[in-house]
């Protein structure tokens, strides 16, 4: 029976997330989600191996005046050959390999291992996690935030110093807040670690000691130099901060956004009690708990102003800011990376120590993360509204695709490497070996595109379409109007 339970342990979570990649292929083939974003990034991804300017999308141009994506560039060894499955790939192999260093860990703990492991699954493969992963523009960079700060928290609690090097190294390279995370996980672990080796020390001893002023010194000039090549590659035009605040300036009344802040608090607060949970039997075990909870939830709220900061650019859209899944998925990557460090450091230092009540906060955190969820991490532009994606979910067996789909399948794959597509967004999914761009994105496509496509019920009253001078062929199809370029020599789809 323990052999079974133990198989059992580790083939679940195996099989959850082959589920979870087999749901994000259909997601992304059923066109039930914009999938715009997932396509940015995958263009910044293998762009730069294809001959294209480093960093360059047909949606914003040179993206590197708008994030420090530079994680992407390394991706793109992988989804050159699988395109934006390479993402799912990739984030799905890094989950599997923090699930298997975990387990692999606990087998010398006979005692208490489900019971630990459960509990971690609970942050690693929960309800949160999924719905962060459903995304709601497809893929961010953001969301290998998650695995890769899991993965930096076991090696920091195993003192595996190279793989914490490199890891904090990759987890740099995603965005230009990515300083800001790493800090409160460095701060959390180096506290939790001079509790557990001398509870009696001062709090001041604690919180203000030379480990801890360093690592918050080199992460300020590490978020300092990410902030200032941002605003060196823009120039004399104003960065995305400034433009936050000067659209929050122009747009709405003091009221509007005292309503807006609350509203923030309340989910933060919510969102923070959720993760919490978890940390109460290990807490309880640990001395000096209240100065570690003081650390967790004092960065939280850092983490929180950061994020809020963030999303003012798309004020008063509130299912913009924290609810968006790259930042609601940071914040849960940063509670996550904690209590992988707390509960492996607890278990070493206090010889296995069981929780007695594990399995009630357990429990209690799945049936609070599926309760809220609607409202902490949005997936439509209404943040109650998950119908498309539920549609998504359930009809995986049956999925309707757009007629059109399959003639533009077959047209897709005549391209050669490097062409440029100007479609109806809803299409660009079929484009994803190219580069393809939303028609309102036109003027930022590199060249002369292959392929035009045109709605012919809306080609009179679109504003956006343009019909090319001369140079191209009718290929025929009874809802589009697909204009090749003559000098491909591409051959009709039959």
């Amino acid at each position: 029976m323990r052999k079974l339970r133990n198989l059992v342990l580790v083939l679940v979570p195996l099989l959850i997330l082959v589920l979870w990649f087999l749901l994000k292929v259909h997601q992304f083939q059923s066109f039930e989600v914009n999938f715009s974003d997932g396509l940015i990034a995958l263009q910044l991804s293998r762009g730069w191996l294809e001959g294209r300017p480093f960093l360059y999308d047909n949606y914003f141009g040179f993206h590197s005046r708008i994030h420090n994506y530079y994680i992407l560039p390394l991706t793109g060894f992988v989804t050159r050959s699988t395109g934006i499955y390479g993402f799912f790939i990739l984030y799905i192999g890094l989950l599997a390999l923090l699930l298997a260093n975990i387990f692999l860990w606990l087998k010398k703990y006979r005692s208490n291992r489900g019971q630990h492991w459960l509990s971690l699954l609970a942050f690693i493969i929960g309800p949160f996690t999924f719905f962060v992963y459903l995304d709601l523009y497809g893929w961010h960079p953001e969301q290998y935030f998650f695995p890769l700060t899991g993965l930096l928290a076991f090696n920091l609690a195993r003192r595996q110093w190279i793989w914490s090097v490199l890891l904090i190294i990759l987890i740099y390279s995603i965005k230009e807040t990515s300083a800001v995370l790493l800090c409160g996980l460095l701060l959390f672990a180096s506290t939790t670690d001079l509790v557990l080796k001398n509870p009696k020390a001062t709090w001041l001893k604690l919180l203000f000691n030379t480990r801890n002023i360093v690592i918050v010194l080199i992460c300020l000039l590490l978020f300092g130099a990410g902030m200032y090549l941002l605003s060196y590659v823009n120039g004399q035009e104003s960065d995305r901060v400034n433009q936050a605040f000067d659209h929050v300036r122009q747009s709405g009344s003091a009221i509007r956004f005292a309503i807006y802040l609350t509203e923030f608090l309340i989910a933060a607060t919510i969102f923070f009690m959720i993760g919490a949970i978890l940390f109460f039997p290990w807490l309880q075990k640990v001395p000096r708990q209240g100065l570690i909870w003081a650390v967790l939830g004092g960065y939280f709220l850092v983490l929180c102003f950061v994020f809020f900061v963030e999303g003012l650019l798309y004020y008063p859209q509130f299912y913009m800011s924290l609810p968006y899944p790259p930042r609601a998925g940071g914040l849960w990557a940063f509670l996550c990376g904690c209590y992988i460090f707390l509960l492996v450091r607890s278990i070493e230092y206090q010889n296995n120590v069981k929780s007695d009540n594990s399995y009630k906060y357990l429990l209690s955190s799945l049936v609070f993360q599926l309760a809220a969820y609607p409202f902490l991490i949005s997936h439509e532009a209404a943040v109650y509204n998950m119908d498309k994606v539920g549609r998504g979910i359930f009809s995986f067996f049956t999925p309707h695709p757009d007629p059109n789909v399959q003639q533009l399948a077959e047209l897709a794959d005549k391209l050669p490497e490097g062409s440029q597509v100007i479609a109806p967004y809803k299409y660009l999914p079929v484009f994803q070996r190219v580069y393809a761009s939303e028609w309102k994105h036109r003027h930022l496509v590199l060249g002369r595109p292959a392929i035009y496509i045109f709605e012919k019920s809306s080609l009179r009253n679109s504003s956006e379409y343009t019909l090319p001078e001369k140079g191209y062929l009718i290929i025929p199809n009874h809802n589009l109007l697909i204009l090749s370029d003559s000098t491909w020599n591409i051959r009709q789809p039959n």
